[in-house]
């Protein structure tokens, strides 16, 4: 709006502050605000784009956008977003194992079984199926998020998924042998 105004220096401001925004959910591990960074990055992009087109911007203008956009890490953002998930789904299935009681209360959300099924199903579950749960949905967010993710970066190797593999196998064999 400010930018078609021609309140060029308003416009870069508020593209800045889009920016600092972002910026200041850089490292929240969840893919939530990861989201609405990208979200309040996107903001950001429109009016650049514009006053480009329009030969707003002047030199100064343009060298501190450049230096913004040089500043953000949006692979490791999102790597740090999907590390931050699959921790929360891991704990998650921990606690249910560990309160099931807690967790049978919580189930009740479930409406579609009746009390005593729900209750045969948290009490009566061994420890494997726990387990078997959490390492799902370890290969869940490796299969969905890492695997498409690096395969379009290298013909040659997914520099991304290499980089994380060491620490999936460890955590995959700490899981499997409890």
């Amino acid at each position: 709006m400010e930018l078609s105004n021609g309140r060029t220096d308003a416009a870069f401001d508020d593209v800045q502050t889009c920016l600092r925004l972002a910026g200041t959910i850089k490292h929240e591990p969840l893919i939530i605000p990861f989201l609405v960074r990208v979200a309040l990055i996107d903001l950001g992009t429109q009016p650049i784009w514009e006053g480009l087109a329009a030969h707003c911007w002047d030199d100064n203008q343009l060298a501190a956008l450049q230096a913004s956009f040089e500043n953000m890490d949006q692979f490791g953002s999102f790597d740090q977003a999907i590390h931050g998930e699959r921790l929360l789904a891991s704990h998650t299935v921990q606690w249910l194992q560990a309160h099931p009681e807690e967790a049978f209360e919580w189930s009740v959300f479930m409406q579609e079984e009746s009390p005593s099924i729900r209750l045969r199903r948290w009490f009566g579950l061994p420890s494997a199926c726990f387990y078997h749960s959490e390492l799902s949905v370890d290969q869940f967010y490796t299969e969905m998020f890492y695997l498409p993710l690096t395969s379009g970066i290298s013909e040659s190797a997914p520099r991304l998924w290499l980089q994380h593999l060491p620490r999936y196998r460890q955590y995959s064999r700490t899981r499997t042998t409890h």
